[in-house]
């Protein structure tokens, strides 16, 4: 059985020649080495196969995983970038005044103590703001 093994460890196809010279060697039938030849393929086969199945199955896990992860990050980003969206409106908004009306009729406006003053009461009036948003 060993010469048969290391055999088919080289070559896992029988050809006419080899079979011959097994059997003759093995003193067997040159059938019975070519049956011996056919399971062995078979039992290699299925045992390959297996291996195949569980690297696989190995990889499916791993690619499972993986894509679980990156759902889980991607959740993450969308709720910063939300958050990141809402702070960026409140941001924008102009609380002191809705106009340039508003600033110029406010009583602060009427006290001008100094350029620098009137400076300020117009920096409040945005004219480029875009309109309020809630949230």
């Amino acid at each position: 059985i060993r010469l048969l093994e290391a055999s088919f460890d080289l070559n896992k196809w029988l050809d006419p020649e080899r079979k011959s010279r097994l059997a003759q060697e093995l003193g067997l039938p040159p059938r019975k080495v070519a049956v011996w030849y056919q399971n062995k393929r078979a039992r290699w086969k299925n045992r390959s196969l297996e291996e195949d199945h569980e690297a696989l199955r190995q990889r499916l896990e791993s690619v499972l995983a993986e894509n679980q992860r990156l759902e889980k990050e991607v959740e993450r980003l969308r709720e910063e970038l939300d958050k990141t969206h809402r702070d960026m409106l409140v941001s924008f908004t102009v609380p002191p005044y809705n106009s340039c009306d508003e600033a110029a009729g406010s009583s602060s406006f009427l006290h001008l103590g100094s350029e620098h003053h009137l400076e300020k009461e117009i920096y409040g009036c945005n004219f480029f703001a875009a309109p309020s948003v809630s949230l």
